[in-house]
């Protein structure tokens, strides 16, 4: 269960694309958790919702922590072929919802802004 207690725009539209991009890796047979609910209707709780099933196991940075540097390796070559398994997504379902989406060049400033440090 994952709940949005942020109430602004930002927050809620950020959560509606987590809810959408789960859908469609899950789909597209990336092993993510399955969206099994996404509700904005306020009935049940004061906030926006997902469920989403459980995948077990440990983190990556749990399990990159805690093995040797072969184990590290293998590990690296399996996130390289997941991302690569994540690039071969049809995008024209992103096209479908261009209101979750900003341009290109909105992704590549914000992901300066999130992951260069």
């Amino acid at each position: 269960l994952r709940i949005n207690t942020k109430n602004t725009n930002e927050s809620k539209l950020k959560f509606e694309r987590e809810s959408f991009l789960y859908k469609t890796l899950h789909n597209s047979g990336i092993l993510t958790p399955e969206c099994i609910a996404y509700d904005t209707s306020h009935l049940i709780i004061d906030y926006d919702y997902l469920i989403l099933s459980y995948i077990p196991g440990q983190t990556l940075t749990t399990a990159f922590e805690d093995c040797d540097i072969s184990t590290k390796s293998n590990l690296s070559y399996e996130l390289g072929a997941i991302v690569h398994k994540i690039h071969s997504v049809d995008l024209r379902a992103l096209s479908s919802r261009p209101e979750l989406f900003d341009s290109v060049k909105n992704w590549a400033s914000t992901m300066n802004a999130e992951f260069l440090v």
